[in-house]
């Protein structure tokens, strides 16, 4: 995730859009994760979805 706070930092202005999918089971500690990393894009939460199921890891 620092990485993509990186590009986004260097490439927002140019139109470049980062997006986060969390997919902690508890979204407090997601919520908190993200501020604690620091992280100034978007970050959308959702859990048991295809999507998660799919590619989802850690």
């Amino acid at each position: 995730m620092v990485h993509l706070q990186k590009l986004h930092e260097r490439y927002a202005e140019q139109g470049l859009l980062v997006y986060a999918i969390a997919v902690h089971p508890d979204r407090a500690e997601a919520i908190r994760l993200t501020r604690e990393l620091g992280i100034g894009y978007p970050v959308l939460w959702g859990t048991g979805s295809e999507l998660v199921e799919r590619y989802a890891y850690g």
